[in-house]
């Protein structure tokens, strides 16, 4: 693993930084890590308040809704052996972290509704390069403040990964270029099928976008593709 991450940033980054393409120009509206507190309008009641905490959480890869019991007993799980995230609370809201790192099943805070979310961000690491970063988090929402905070979660080091593709234009160039080589070489999948996939791909991007792309084995030499 430390080989790997020696490549990743002594020769995989500082070889990208070096390099020169038009890659820049189809970087726009990365995702962006949601709030840790969000406030819904005071009139806002029922259907409205679900829409409007759907909305917050529209950026998210997956939301589900959760009760203090589940939350309760998934706890520890959550929270072990990862960096934690920034959090919040608000006065009605500030023992449940205490409760649930010292295990106290507290029912006063069944009144409360939690949302699990994973959320996937992507850190700039070169000039195309990014690392992806998984966000897990718990929110709370408090119907006295009519707010949402986030109490508790962790990050995730993921994959090292082509900036371009979690762009808004970008992943709209990537998906044109992609179409263009299924219609070029088929969509049967046979043994090496991925890698005279990348290569096309690789090279179509260079020559009518101007965009270096990196293959998944460039960026994960560690692994196996066939």
């Amino acid at each position: 693993m430390k080989e790997i991450q020696n490549y990743i940033e002594n020769v995989l980054i500082s070889k990208d930084n070096s390099l020169e393409d038009k890659t820049v120009q189809y970087l726009s509206a990365m995702p962006t890590e949601i709030a840790i507190t969000y406030t819904l309008k005071n009139k806002l009641q029922g259907l409205f308040k679900e829409v409007y905490i759907h909305r917050f959480f529209k950026p998210c890869r997956t939301v589900r809704k959760c009760t203090w019991h589940s939350v309760f007993c998934q706890w520890n799980t959550l929270n072990r052996n990862a960096d934690m995230i920034k959090i919040t609370n608000c006065l009605h809201t500030e023992q449940i972290q205490n409760h649930l790192n010292n295990a106290i099943d507290d029912f006063k805070y069944d009144q409360f509704v939690f949302y699990q979310t994973y959320q996937d961000v992507v850190v700039p690491v070169s000039k195309r390069l990014g690392k992806r970063v998984l966000l897990v988090k718990i929110y709370c929402y408090c119907p006295m403040c009519k707010k949402l905070f986030c109490i508790g979660g962790r990050k995730d080091e993921k994959d090292i990964v082509n900036l371009v593709e979690y762009s808004i234009l970008g992943k709209q160039v990537i998906k044109y270029v992609e179409e263009e080589v299924y219609h070029h070489i088929g969509r049967e999948k046979y043994l090496g099928y991925c890698h005279k996939f990348w290569d096309k791909k690789e090279k179509m991007l260079l020559k009518e976008f101007g965009i270096i792309w990196y293959s998944p084995q460039v960026l994960h030499p560690e692994r196996f593709y066939d």
